[in-house]
C-alpha cells in the first residue's frame, strides 16, 4: 500500500514542471503582446525622458537603454 501511494505521488508530481521558457496560453496568432508589458515605443521612451529632466531629475538607467 505504501509503495503504491509513493508511485501515486510521484506520478502525480512528475507532470508539475514544463520543459521551456513560460509561453503565453493560446494559438500564437491570437496572442496580442508574447511579453509581459509591452515595450515602450521610442516616442513614450523620450517623453518620459523628457519629462524626468523638465523636472530636473535624474533619468533611470533603463530608460536610456
Amino acid at each position: 500500500m505504501r509503495a503504491a501511494s509513493l508511485l501515486l505521488a510521484a506520478l502525480a508530481l512528475s507532470g508539475c514542471g514544463r520543459y521551456g521558457p513560460p509561453r503565453p496560453p493560446g494559438p500564437p496568432e491570437a496572442v496580442a503582446f508574447p511579453r509581459s508589458y509591452p515595450a515602450p515605443t521610442p516616442a513614450e521612451r523620450a517623453r518620459e525622458i523628457e519629462r524626468y529632466r523638465a523636472a530636473g531629475q535624474p533619468v533611470p538607467d533603463h530608460l536610456l537603454r
